[in-house]
């Protein structure tokens, strides 16, 4: 009779050590749902953002390099920015062209500010090697900031060849 007692005893002290076991798992994974769930909404890919990036490459801007020579692309003026710096014919620097280009575009294109749904936006234009030399090294082309940049953000990427390594410009909308 006693033997059964203890063993009784013992079962629900099992019993009890594994429902202490269950309830911090369930606690456990409560807290990681919620963290996880904030580091997800920081930043995320818009495709809206990419599209943007990708037909602002495409756009005229008021730098030729040459009398007769066509105006660059933004694209064109970017890699010309990166790589050279030179004058415009109407004697700007290709660089202060490409900014004074891309910050009309960022602020035709987005209403940003504390009475819009965007806050503020982030720009950086910037070249990697890809050389084994200097493989992962960076060299920043151009940065554009407006308003501010605090809570969720949405962004994209695009990317552009440039021998031997590549320039991504990068845009970061902030709500």
């Amino acid at each position: 009779m006693e033997k059964d007692k203890v063993r009784k005893r013992g079962q629900e002290e099992i019993v009890g050590f594994v429902l202490i076991i269950v309830l911090v798992m369930v606690v456990i994974m409560v807290f990681l749902g919620i963290s996880l769930r904030k580091g997800g909404d920081s930043q995320r890919e818009s495709q809206e953002v990419y599209q943007f990036l990708e037909s602002s490459m495409e756009q005229t801007t008021e730098c030729a390099l040459s009398e007769g020579r066509s105006l660059l692309k933004l694209d064109e003026l970017i890699s010309e920015c990166y790589s050279s710096n030179n004058e415009c014919v109407n004697e700007e620097k290709t660089c202060n062209v490409l900014n004074e280009t891309f910050t009309n575009i960022l602020e035709a294109s987005w209403k940003y500010g504390e009475d819009f749904q965007i806050k503020g936006y982030e720009l950086g234009i910037v070249y990697s090697h890809n050389n084994s030399n200097q493989a992962g090294q960076r060299e920043e082309i151009l940065e554009i900031m407006g308003g501010s940049c605090e809570g969720s953000v949405f962004g994209n990427s695009y990317w552009t060849p440039e021998f031997p390594g590549s320039i991504t410009t990068t845009l970061k909308l902030c709500y």
